[in-house]
């Protein structure tokens, strides 16, 4: 954490830099109205200074705010850019898990989706070539009575496809990382970035 530590202090100094700019420049161009309003006149110059304090405090106030907006769009686009930073290791970590461990995680999901009746299990041509001998039979006995066989090709990284007559159970990565990604990202985001 002492490098995301680092990394908001950077944003949020970046952002403190760039708002102490902008409204040195707003200070610096009320001076010069206020002075351009003392030179006008007593009576007149009353309204023109009175209407320059106004104007001048509403340019302070609207570099500060833009100031603040800019901090925090880049906090949150450095929050969201380790999200899915880490999204993405947690799923390069999933498909090169070792293949007994990998497997099981199929298994499971064979169990929760299958449907009765004959189904055909579509892998990547990676898994396909790196499956255990028995993880067909594995893969009958867990598909809640239904028949599964089991096929390569699938042009997904990881993950499968259950074809069945009527429906397809699309249980690749890609879309259960994206069924559950709101999830996913809140709860990162509780773990990451809330004390």
């Amino acid at each position: 954490m002492n490098g995301l530590e680092r990394i908001i202090g950077k944003i949020e100094e970046d952002a403190e830099s760039v708002s102490a700019t902008v409204i040195s420049e707003a200070e610096d161009k009320a001076r010069e109205i206020i002075s351009e309003a003392e030179s006008l006149g007593d009576a007149e110059a009353k309204d023109i200074i009175s209407a320059a304090h106004e104007e001048c405090a509403a340019m302070v106030r609207r570099a500060h705010s833009g100031g603040e907006l800019q901090k925090k769009k880049a906090l949150l686009a450095k929050k969201v850019e380790i999200i899915d930073g880490v999204i993405s290791k947690a799923v390069k970590n999933f498909l090169c898990e070792d293949p007994d461990k990998y497997f099981d995680s199929l298994l499971r999901l064979v169990s929760k989706y299958a449907l009765s009746g004959e189904q055909t299990m579509v892998l990547s041509v990676k898994d396909h070539g790196r499956m255990p001998k028995d993880f067909e039979r594995r893969v009958n006995d867990a598909a809640n009575g239904g028949k599964v066989k089991i096929e390569g090709g699938g042009s997904f990284d990881g993950g499968f496809l259950l074809v069945g007559d009527e429906v397809v159970q699309n249980c690749t990565v890609d879309a259960l990382i994206s069924d559950a990604e709101t999830e996913i990202r809140d709860e990162l985001y509780k773990l990451l970035f809330t004390e």
